[in-house]
């Protein structure tokens, strides 16, 4: 044992050692989850677009690495770029995931059909939203900023879950500007 080790309890020591080394298998998976953590870093960061993730995540589909697969999706459909993803994960038989790319209007007629709740806030609608609505929370936020972006589908999810109470606005901090 190393000497950070030495310093635990008898206990843990003892769990530590029953424990063991990981194998290569899982030594593998780990790899590979790492890979996957890169490549949608990437994604995140628009480094990557919509197909070159999907080509990959495609690879990963002919290899039977579903783990990477349910992983992925978990990881994108939680994300700040959860609504403008062109990549569809489908359940096939005995629970494999198979990934499907949209078509860009398939994508936007999709993204169309989804009840937006949150109003589009611009100098050009901000009077009359003022006057429809009793109660309006505006979420302000920048094209650069990524935690913005990251509250977008809590913003959303807000909307939903009090769409008959409140109403809720999104609007860029440059449109903001222009309401002074």
């Amino acid at each position: 044992m190393g000497e950070w080790e030495d310093t635990l309890p008898p206990l843990m020591r003892d769990k530590l050692t029953r424990i063991g080394e990981p194998s290569a298998e899982e030594k593998a998976k780990f790899k590979e989850l790492g890979e996957l953590e890169s490549l949608l870093a990437l994604f995140f960061k628009g480094v990557l677009d919509s197909e070159g993730l999907y080509n990959r995540l495609k690879e990963y589909e002919s290899q039977g690495k579903q783990f990477l697969l349910k992983e992925a999706q978990a990881r994108l459909e939680s994300s700040f770029r959860a609504n403008e993803l062109r990549i569809r994960f489908e359940e096939a038989s005995a629970g494999t995931l198979s990934v499907r790319l949209l078509e860009k209007p398939e994508a936007e007629q999709e993204a169309r059909e989804e009840k937006n709740l949150v109003i589009d806030l611009t100098g050009d609608n901000f009077e009359q939203a003022v006057r429809d609505h009793r109660l309006l929370v505006v979420d302000c936020w920048a094209e650069w900023c990524a935690p913005c972006k990251m509250v977008a589908p809590v913003v959303e999810e807000l909307a939903r879950d009090y769409e008959e109470r409140l109403h809720l606005a999104s609007s860029t901090w440059i449109e903001i500007n222009h309401w002074q």
